[in-house]
């Protein structure tokens, strides 16, 4: 009995040890990083809602919450199932008003991508009048500086509103 020489190869590598090394060396898949937008209140309960319907598509998955902008920054290697995401959230009466896919920004205007970087951060000091204005005024001179960055951040939205 002859074996054809396409198995025998495939054979001589895995009884070398040669298979394994192969697939040890294939790469994984990109991190995608999206950043989404939520209709209503997001406090400390619907926070974990967010965490864990990302976490139950993708364990690996780094997730930020900032509450107050109503936001969260998103970095996983598989694709966000959205209605998954949606309807998991939906059970602490939290909706979604937008994703955006900040590789394709990033990928769109390197240049804003920068600007992007900058974006002002909400910080809590334990005074949630204070700190809210405080963010709302950092936002707006955010806005004002980098006009470009509002149709991408709103699509659909004129920049005077």
């Amino acid at each position: 009995m002859r074996i054809p020489p396409t198995l025998l190869k495939v054979l001589l590598m895995l009884t070398c040890g040669i298979g394994p090394c192969v697939s040890a060396l294939a790469q994984k898949p990109a991190l995608r990083t999206l950043l989404i937008e939520f209709a209503g209140t997001v406090g400390r309960t619907e926070e974990k809602f967010i965490l864990s319907a990302v976490n139950d598509q993708d364990a690996n998955a780094q997730v930020s919450v900032d509450g107050a902008a109503r936001l969260a920054k998103v970095r996983m290697r598989s694709e966000l199932d959205a209605q998954a995401f949606e309807e998991r959230i939906a059970l602490c009466g939290l909706t979604v008003s937008r994703y955006v896919n900040m590789d394709e920004v990033i990928n769109t205007d390197r240049s804003l991508a920068g600007a992007l970087a900058g974006l002002p951060q909400f910080v809590d000091t334990g005074d949630r009048v204070a700190d809210e204005a405080d963010y709302q005024a950092r936002k707006e001179a955010w806005l004002q500086a980098h006009p470009e960055a509002w149709p991408i951040l709103n699509p659909g939205t004129p920049a005077d509103e």
